[in-house]
């Protein structure tokens, strides 16, 4: 058995890889696995749960799913081990550009109502709930990194990336 310095480790991202990527690379047959983000509870058959940190294997993508198989047998939840999860449980959303409501930008100008989290480019948020109806597009997300902060924000103005675990290429 490993030190228990090294057991108990926190895993490693290797990089943070673009959503868009991540499914040409599943697509062309290729491993990818990589780290949840946000927990899902799996309410269905064919769903995977996941919680905060699980490594798991992107089998297939599917518009705003995603196929996935857990790869450590102890993190498997209620006796699943592979299926469906949200793509925002294994997302990162990155700012491609500002998001400051009431700004310049036609879709900044939004009721300032609500509790809203002003984003620079770069600035990077986890999505916990999508709004439809009136708000759709719109998103409420929490801050991934060192800045804090959460609230309502504009999705379109982000781009979903992955943090990547471990890559196997298959020529």
């Amino acid at each position: 058995a490993p030190p228990r310095e090294f057991a108990d480790a926190p895993p490693v991202v290797s990089e943070r890889l673009p959503f868009r990527d991540v499914k040409e690379i599943v697509g062309s047959g290729s491993e990818l696995c990589v780290f949840a983000v946000r927990p899902f509870e799996a309410p269905a058959a064919g769903a995977a749960p996941v919680a905060v940190g699980d490594e798991v294997r992107i089998c297939e993508v599917h518009n705003e799913w995603v196929y996935v198989v857990h790869q450590h047998p102890r993190k498997r939840r209620c006796g699943i081990g592979e299926g469906w999860c949200p793509r925002d449980c294994l997302s990162v959303w990155e700012a491609h550009r500002h998001f400051l409501p009431g700004g310049s930008h036609p879709r900044d100008n939004i009721s300032l109502g609500g509790n809203y989290l002003a984003l620079e480019k770069g600035d990077a948020v986890v999505i916990s709930e999508r709004y439809e109806g009136e708000m759709e597009g719109l998103g409420f997300g929490v801050r991934w990194g060192t800045k804090k902060g959460s609230g309502i924000f504009l999705i379109s103005c982000t781009e979903p990336f992955a943090l990547v675990r471990r890559t196997a290429f298959h020529l």
